[in-house]
């Protein structure tokens, strides 16, 4: 059995980000059953939260309902007199209007005049009262509804940690990245299979201070999901899941071959003759690429086989514990 170092990349970000938000998983099996737990608690704690919510704004509620009747009674009185002396005013206009001789037309001129400048009065200090009411009523309501906020925001913050834990879950369940966490886990499991003097890295990430050439294109860093050392050279062996990449998404052939090139001109000076071997593992239709003829395309299935079928002994074991220190 092949020897192992590290985890899956992928899977290993994904057992990070769940970290971070005080969730412990060891495989992607345990993630929907801790969706379905971590969901059937928030209900429990929504519940709660409601309920709680509800008990504290029960005295709230009758407190502002009594000071708001307050509200609409004090003036109650003021307005019912303003209410009769305005219906008052506009009997005595309606009368000095029906007077439609000369003689009477003349003499409730100033009379009628009068009374509409009363009426005016009147009108307009029962809307002022009126208005008044409104705002203070508003006022009440405005208070209430802050009241309201504070108590359901101070709720919410009692399940808040669990908002985050259930969305953050189900976006790594539909994520692309566990897609290719559970690829490579699959492929790591083929791996294992490999003689004992074989060497496995997983989830590398190569950088160099100067630029690295391939096609007449210059690159820095490379990633490799896994790093197979054995004595016939090295596998930089990359998993993808099949089909043409999405907008933005490089080209995995050129990825795993740039990621074998890489390790070549990194590792050439110390050891000639090396050789370094591109393998793109994919389980379905691999895309169209101009770097397919550099690319070894394979089954996960299949890639132990091609790895054993190369039975030179370019590397010593203590070669192979060198370069997994330089890959580290």
């Amino acid at each position: 059995m092949a020897r192992i170092e590290g985890t899956s990349g992928s899977w290993q970000e994904i057992v990070n980000t769940l970290a971070e938000i005080g969730l412990q998983v060891a495989a992607p099996d345990e993630i929907a059953p801790l969706l379905t737990e971590r969901r059937t608690r928030l209900a429990q704690k929504t519940a709660e939260a409601a309920q709680k919510a509800r008990a504290q704004l029960q005295p709230i509620e009758a407190e502002i309902l009594t000071e708001k009747e307050n509200i609409r009674n004090a003036p109650a009185e003021r307005l019912a007199e303003l209410d009769e002396d305005i219906h008052q005013a506009r009997l005595h206009l309606e009368l000095f209007r029906l007077d439609r001789s000369i003689t009477g037309r003349v003499r409730n001129l100033y009379r009628i005049r009068r009374e509409e400048k009363k009426l005016a009065r009147l009108e307009a200090a029962r809307a002022e009262i009126t208005s008044r009411v409104e705002r203070l009523l508003a006022e009440q309501d405005r208070l209430l509804a802050e009241r309201r906020a504070a108590i359901e925001a101070e709720a919410a913050r009692e399940y808040q940690e669990l908002n985050v834990q259930i969305t953050t879950l189900q976006n790594v369940l539909e994520s692309r990245q566990m897609t290719d966490a559970l690829l490579e886990l699959e492929l790591l499991e083929h791996l294992r299979s490999l003689p004992e003097n074989a060497l496995i890295l997983n989830g590398i990430r190569l950088e160099t201070d100067s630029p690295v050439k391939m096609d007449g294109k210059s690159f820095w860093n490379a990633k490799i999901d896994h790093l197979v050392l054995t004595p016939a050279g090295l596998f930089a062996v990359n998993v993808w899941r099949g089909g043409k990449p999405e907008a933005g998404e490089p080209d995995p052939v050129e990825q795993v071959r740039r990621a074998a090139h890489l390790c070549y001109e990194l590792l050439k000076f110390d050891f000639p003759g090396l050789t370094a071997r591109a393998v793109l593992a994919c389980p379905g239709h691999a895309p169209e690429s101009p770097h397919a003829p550099y690319v070894k395309i394979l089954p996960p299935g299949e890639i132990v086989r091609y790895i054993t079928w190369f039975t030179d002994e370019s590397l010593r074991p203590e070669q192979i514990a060198h370069i997994a220190e330089m890959m580290k």
